[in-house]
């Protein structure tokens, strides 16, 4: 029975158990399996998150269309407005954190550090003028798709330089604008997600339909997709910790140069 309309509803039919889940689980497996062997830089947990991100919007979809179908509409809206935060959160990431910076990076192409709008980060400024079409490909691929692609400027997947953006301040340039991405994601779309599945799964708990088996795969992924990205924060502000290079751009006779300056013993030890 259909105990929110109180009819009788089909029996199961044929279903495919967990197709979502088993593709992500084998292929990530396989992921892991390249990354370790290559030995290179590559960052595995964003590089995850932006894999998996690619199927977050078609798991919402056909989600949305099996509640439909089964008229269970309260999981049908629930999953309809959090698709709808989704994209809003994708305008927030893209237009008022990062865009920001890409889009100021790509234009003023003569202007100096001193010539900038304040806010406007010139180290990353500088390296973006590098990756014009990658950042442009990009930004539109966040905004229209997932926010979570930009974790690629962090991933270093491959040891490939578009991957490796470069930052005056990462910790409040990157670092924390992705935390605060995520909590807003969190908030206004997993967890609308998570009521949505529970309250379905308790309200259809018999094993076979197909419906069934994507609220419990939602669920899933939507906890392990959070805690990824809680877990990236984390590990990333631990990496940054440490003594490190700071890169700053300079303007010299009318040429772009960058110049690294790092911590020496005096500025460690002024005893030294």
């Amino acid at each position: 029975m259909n105990t929110v309309l109180n009819k009788c509803i089909p029996v199961p039919g044929f279903s495919v158990p967990f197709p979502f889940l088993g593709v992500i689980s084998i292929t990530t497996l396989i992921l892991i399996c390249v990354v370790k062997r290559r030995k290179d830089s590559t960052r595995l947990i964003p590089t995850i998150i932006v894999y998996w991100s690619y199927f977050e919007v078609p798991m919402f979809i056909l989600q949305i269309a099996f509640a439909a179908q089964f008229e269970h509409w309260m999981n049908t809206a629930a999953t309809f407005v959090a698709l709808i935060f989704h994209f809003i959160t994708n305008c927030y990431a893209v237009r008022n954190v990062m865009p920001e910076q890409i889009l100021e990076g790509m234009s003023d192409l003569n202007a100096t550090p001193g010539d900038m709008q304040p806010g406007v980060d010139p180290v990353f400024k500088h390296w973006a003028l590098d990756y014009r079409p990658f950042l442009s490909k990009l930004r539109r691929g966040a905004l229209w798709y997932n926010h979570k692609l930009l974790r690629l400027l962090s991933s270093s997947y491959g040891n490939q330089p578009h991957y490796q953006a470069v930052f005056d301040n990462r910790e409040d340039r990157l670092t924390r604008p992705l935390l605060r991405i995520a909590i807003a994601n969190m908030t206004f779309t997993y967890l609308l997600v998570a009521i949505a599945d529970v309250t379905a799964l308790k309200q259809i708990v018999r094993w076979g339909y197909q419906f069934t088996i994507f609220c419990i795969e939602s669920l899933v992924f939507v906890s392990a997709m959070a805690i990824l990205e809680i877990a990236d924060y984390y590990v990333y502000r631990e990496r940054d910790s440490g003594s490190y290079f700071k890169v700053h751009a300079r303007n010299i006779d009318g040429q772009d140069s960058t110049v690294f300056r790092g911590l020496d013993d005096h500025e460690l030890n002024p005893k030294l």
